[in-house]
């Protein structure tokens, strides 16, 4: 569905990997994401949050297909499909950072 409305809508998307277990994955819930300039960039994204808090093949395969080896993973698909894995990230970033990582998506 997800990728239905990247075509539709002609937005990139982003796909985050995240798990109740995962610190990094909360600070980025809670220090980046919600910050007005951030919010604002990500509406400009189809955004998915994939929950593998439990293990299922579906995840596996999806973390599979967006190179998520760890988590946090926070992968970016331009509007056409294309996988930009040089922008993953990895770990916790703060919000001034994450939105130069942004950027760099094309639209």
């Amino acid at each position: 569905a997800a990728i239905a409305l990247v075509k539709e809508t002609g937005k990139p998307m982003m796909i985050d990997f995240t798990a109740a277990w995962c610190a990094a994955c909360k600070e980025l819930d809670n220090k980046t994401f919600p910050v007005p300039e951030v919010s604002a960039e990500l509406a400009k994204f189809v955004l998915v949050k994939i929950d593998c808090t439990e293990e299922s093949p579906e995840n596996a395969a999806l973390q599979k297909k967006y190179g998520s080896k760890s988590l946090p993973t926070v992968a970016f698909v331009t509007k056409d499909g294309t996988l930009l894995s040089d922008l993953t990230l990895y770990t916790f970033e703060e919000p001034a950072e994450f939105l130069k990582r942004l950027a760099k998506v094309p639209r």
